[in-house]
C-alpha cells in the first residue's frame, strides 16, 4: 500500500515548521494541523502514545501517533545509546512530535488496511528527521514519490462502543487489549468506506475536550466522570461568565460611600453655592451706590 509520511517535530536547531517536517505535496496541511494540535496539546505532561486517525481531503491518515520521542523508544524497548542525540534539542527540551501516514484515496481496497507497527512509526521518523536535524533554518520536505506500507486484511470484529457527549462520540470500550482492533475498524471506516469521521485516543483534561476537532476519542476515567456526572450545573450566570473571564487583576473595583460621607459632601456643596451668591450681592449693591452718587 502506498503512502506518505507526515511528520511534525522540532529538529536539534529549530522550532516546528508551520507547514510540517515531512508532507506530501497537495496536502491541505493547514485542516491537517488543526488535527495534530489537538493530538499533541499537553503531550509534555503525558504518560501516553497518542494514537488517532481523520481524513483531509483524498488524503486518510491511518494513522498517526504523537508522543514524546523518547517515550516512545521507551515503549519499543530500544536502546537510547544510538538515538540519544536526537531525543532533545540543543536547550535540552524533549521532542515532542507527530508521526502519520497520509494513504491517498487510489490506494484504498476493500477490506484492506495498513499494517503499521510502533516500530514502523519510530523507523520513519528517524529517517526523515535525520535529513535536517543539524539545520539552522529547516523547511518543509515535500514528498513527490511515496513509500510503501505493508497491508492485511481487516478482521477485526471490535465494533466501537460509544456515548455521545456534546456533539462527540467517547469510545467506551477502548482499552490496551482492543485498542488495535478499534484502531483497525477505524482505519476500514475512514479508508474504504469513507466515513466522515476522526478518532483520538487518550483525552485527558477539559482544555484537551474543549479544543477538540476528532469526531470520536477515548477519554480518561476522570475526564469522563467529569462529563456525565449529573451533578454539575450546566447554567451559569451572566456574572459567571464575565467576571470569571477576566483575572483578577482586571476587574475594577468601587468603594461604596456611607451615609456620613455622602451627607458631608452635600452640605460642602450647598455651602459653596452660598457663598458665591452673597459675593454677587455685595457686587449688584457696590454698582448700584456708585450710580446713585
Amino acid at each position: 500500500m502506498k503512502a506518505y509520511p507526515l511528520i511534525y517535530s522540532r529538529t536539534q536547531k529549530a522550532d516546528f515548521v508551520p507547514d510540517f517536517l515531512v508532507r506530501p505535496a497537495d496536502l491541505d496541511y493547514q485542516k491537517a494541523l488543526n488535527y495534530v494540535k489537538n493530538a499533541m496539546t499537553n503531550l509534555d505532561i503525558s504518560n501516553a502514545i497518542r494514537y488517532c486517525t481523520f481524513s483531509v481531503g483524498t488524503y486518510h491518515i491511518c494513522g498517526g501517533i504523537s508522543c514524546i520521542s523518547k517515550q516512545l523508544v521507551a515503549t519499543l524497548d530500544s536502546s537510547f545509546d544510538n538515538v540519544a542525540e536526537y531525543l532533545a534539542d540543543e536547550k535540552g527540551r524533549k521532542i515532542g512530535c507527530f508521526i502519520g501516514f497520509a494513504i491517498p484515496d487510489e490506494e484504498a481496497k476493500p477490506g484492506i488496511i495498513p499494517d503499521i507497527t510502533l516500530s514502523d512509526y519510530w523507523d520513519y521518523y528517524l529517517e526523515y528527521l535525520k535529513h535536517q536535524w543539524k539545520s539552522v533554518a529547516t523547511k518543509s520536505e515535500i514528498l513527490t514519490s511515496p513509500i510503501d506500507l505493508n497491508e492485511k486484511p481487516n478482521i477485526a470484529k471490535n465494533m466501537p462502543s460509544t456515548k455521545s457527549i456534546a456533539g462527540k462520540n467517547i469510545i467506551q470500550n477502548f482499552s490496551m487489549e482492543n485498542r488495535q482492533a478499534i484502531l483497525e475498524n477505524y482505519f476500514d471506516r475512514i479508508l474504504n468506506r469513507k466515513e466522515d469521521i476522526s478518532f483520538l485516543s487518550d483525552v485527558s483534561s477539559k482544555n484537551e475536550w474543549d479544543e477538540l476537532v476528532f469526531t470520536d476519542v477515548s477519554v480518561s476515567d476522570n475526564l469522563y466522570h467529569y462529563l456525565t456526572s449529573s451533578s454539575r450545573s450546566t447554567t451559569t450566570t451572566h456574572e459567571d461568565n464575565i467576571g470569571s473571564a477576566l483575572p483578577e487583576w482586571s476587574v475594577p473595583t468601587y468603594e461604596k460611600k456611607t451615609d456620613l460621607e455622602g451627607n458631608s459632601q452635600k452640605h460642602g456643596a450647598t455651602a459653596a453655592i452660598l457663598t458665591i451668591a452673597a459675593i454677587l450681592v455685595f457686587v449688584v449693591l457696590i454698582l448700584l451706590v456708585k450710580k446713585i452718587l
